[in-house]
């Protein structure tokens, strides 16, 4: 999967098995991204995830820019919900969890 299809533009990615682990794609968030991602689902500042995982604001704040190049997302709200559609965060959940997977569809 990886590129979208005839006709569609780079930002209508279809996601069609979000069981699986992976899409095949070249990009890929790691397990801790995605720890940082369900926090920004809850609406936590960098501060605030940095206390809820033991890191420091600025190792935050890196994962977030590093995201945001491999997903191609503009701010950290489309980071997430490009992350809910890719399957990456549960959003039949509350707190948002990950679901495992850790491929970023294109």
């Amino acid at each position: 999967m990886g590129a979208a299809q005839d006709g569609e533009s780079s930002s209508q990615v279809s996601v069609t098995d979000l069981s699986a682990p992976c899409c095949c794609s070249s990009r890929h968030f790691t397990v801790r991204e995605v720890d940082v991602i369900a926090k920004l689902a809850l609406g936590h500042t960098n501060a605030n995830i940095a206390a809820a995982l033991n890191l420091s604001s600025t190792t935050v704040s890196h994962h977030i820019e590093r995201m945001l190049t491999k997903s191609g997302a503009a701010s950290r709200t489309e980071l997430v919900a490009r992350s809910i559609v890719w399957g990456i965060v549960r959003k039949d959940v509350w707190p948002p969890a990950p679901t495992g997977r850790l491929c970023v569809p294109w």
